[in-house]
């Protein structure tokens, strides 16, 4: 934190008052960022997969065979792709702990501002926005968000928890 601003006294939990919810979208906007990077390294990593694994997983109105497709993803196993692979590796794990710091960043922003004074929000209607926020692992920022505001905005069609966190 900037001494300056400590000193000035407009300090609220650790960061300026007033610019909580600014410095929460911001690690939310770069959050996706990474969450988007992770998945580019997931598909560079693809290639090195079980080719008969992933021909199994074809969608029933595929023209291709499972043969077929499992010939088509058959590596060549070269020193370089798997030296590649391994490096993929390590930075998927490497953006998969700058997300998690993200986040406890985010929920701890939030906090600052009193999220957790409202009790726990209701369960949502639709169990399969419920079941997608879990499974993204979203559930914290939902409870946070209607910690603040009182309502639920995730609860509304059309409105995700990182889109109700950017406003």
């Amino acid at each position: 934190m900037d001494p300056a601003i400590a000193q000035r006294g407009d300090v609220e939990g650790g960061l300026p008052s007033g610019r909580t919810s600014v410095h929460a979208a911001y690690l939310v906007r770069d959050k996706g960022t990474l969450v988007a990077e992770a998945g580019d390294w997931i598909r560079r990593m693809q290639k090195s997969l079980d080719p008969g694994k992933l021909a199994k997983l074809r969608d029933p109105n595929c023209r291709k065979s499972e043969a077929e497709i499992a010939e088509q993803l058959t590596g060549h196993w070269r020193e370089d792709h798997l030296f590649s692979t391994s490096r993929g590796l390590e930075m998927y794990d490497q953006t998969q702990r700058q997300i998690e710091t993200y986040e406890r960043e985010i929920r701890r922003s939030w906090r600052m501002r009193g999220a957790d004074q409202k009790g726990p929000a209701p369960p949502l209607e639709n169990g399969r926005k419920q079941r997608k926020i879990q499974r993204q692992g979203q559930e914290p920022l939902r409870q946070a968000l209607y910690g603040i505001s009182g309502s639920d905005l995730a609860s509304i069609d059309g409105i995700g928890v990182e889109t109700a966190l950017t406003r």
